[in-house]
């Protein structure tokens, strides 16, 4: 079966430019459209991951604002457990000295204090802290102090003048006894009372080992 074009072959050759300029035209559009639609998609995964650097900066932001703030906040108490030396390392020797000095300020009878093997826990953050710090160690040694007393204020003198030396004490549990229950009158010089405190020394490890 024979079939005839409608169009005359000159008329085909003087159009075939034409349409290859077309094809070509068509080409170059869908090369611009793909290439458009690759460059947006690109942009987007750019704008994304800009967005998500502007997100952490802005977190970074916050947390130095938030240590910053809490920095000023604890600095001053924390200068001041340093002057009383709760930051430092135990020092048994020194106690026992500032207990001699306290004595003889007040012209006490001698004292007798034992000091168990110091122990040791380590803290835990508070779970809203977003990045904490190192770990810190909680220090405490159980003192026990006794001495006979001349009369009551002796150990009110003691207790106040330890609570106000270096070093951070809790008071646990304290006990007067009459020496001698005879006696109705204390006038005279003598060991009337008898009393023995048990306390807590507690300091603080800034760097303890693992």
């Amino acid at each position: 079966m024979k079939f005839e074009l409608p169009y005359a072959p000159i008329d085909i050759l003087m159009i075939k430019w034409h349409l290859l300029a077309t094809l070509l035209c068509l080409a170059i559009a869908a090369a611009i459209y793909l290439t458009v639609g690759g460059m947006s998609q690109q942009s987007q995964r750019d704008l994304r991951g800009a967005q998500g650097e502007l997100s952490q900066a802005q977190s970074s932001v916050e947390l130095i604002e938030v240590e910053d703030a809490t920095i000023r906040e604890y600095l001053d108490r924390y200068r001041e457990l340093s002057a009383q030396k709760v930051v430092e390392a135990e020092d048994r020797l020194q106690f026992l000295e500032r207990m001699a000095e306290i004595r003889s300020e007040f012209s006490l009878f001698p004292i007798s204090v034992n000091i168990d093997e110091q122990s040791s826990h380590r803290l835990t953050y508070d779970p809203s802290v977003r990045d904490p710090a190192g770990p810190v160690d909680l220090r405490f040694s159980n003192i026990q102090v006794s001495l006979p007393l001349l009369h009551e204020d002796d150990l009110t003198r003691l207790l106040t003048a330890l609570d106000t030396s270096p070093g951070l004490y809790q008071v646990q549990s304290c006990s007067l006894t009459l020496r001698n229950r005879a006696a109705t009158s204390f006038v005279s010089l003598g060991q009337h009372f008898q009393a023995a405190c048990s306390l807590v020394r507690y300091s603080f490890d800034l760097s303890p080992q693992s």
